[in-house]
């Protein structure tokens, strides 16, 4: 599997390239000074492309649609991004 991280800024830019060997990919937001918005295969569009909005928040894509470049777009955005199967587990915090 490959890993890797990505930051994201004001105007739409590729984050992830394009792999005709991805089946699976997961995208992680760390840090965003507000939401970030994805584009795969186009570029990210306010309104009108996928929105992650709370740090740890994530999605995971299959496919042809996991295969496109993906492009992100959100003021001082970052994460992480992994290609495979991958199941994130999260419990509770202890007090």
């Amino acid at each position: 599997m490959i890993s890797g991280s990505w930051t994201s800024g004001a105007a739409s830019a590729q984050i992830i390239p394009a792999s005709r060997y991805r089946d699976i990919l997961t995208i992680q937001l760390h840090t965003a000074k507000g939401t970030v918005c994805f584009g795969f295969g186009t570029d990210a569009v306010i309104d009108a492309s996928v929105l992650i909005v709370s740090p740890g928040d994530s999605i995971t894509v299959r496919g042809h649609i996991a295969r496109q470049a993906v492009y992100a777009l959100g003021a001082l955005g970052g994460g992480a991004y992994q290609e495979g199967d991958l199941s994130l587990n999260m419990g509770d915090a202890p007090l």
